[in-house]
């Protein structure tokens, strides 16, 4: 493998710039609701984008701790 990290930091700093676009444009119509583990947060999430948009509701978390 001929890769360096400078070239592979390069490709990833070039991905979450894209992502960023794609996130930037989605229209967030379909979302859900996850829970993010690695900060223990429960986020509402765009289902196309993965974009996470806002913290939930009292009632959204409650719905989804009991589902």
């Amino acid at each position: 493998m001929n890769e360096s990290v400078n070239d592979i930091d390069s490709k990833i700093k070039d991905l979450e710039t894209q992502k960023k676009i794609i996130q930037d444009n989605c229209t967030h119509k379909d979302t859900t609701i996850k829970y993010c583990g690695d900060r223990r947060e429960i986020k509402v999430v765009c289902v196309e984008c993965k974009k996470e948009i806002r913290y939930p509701s009292q009632d959204e978390k409650e719905k989804f701790l009991n589902s």
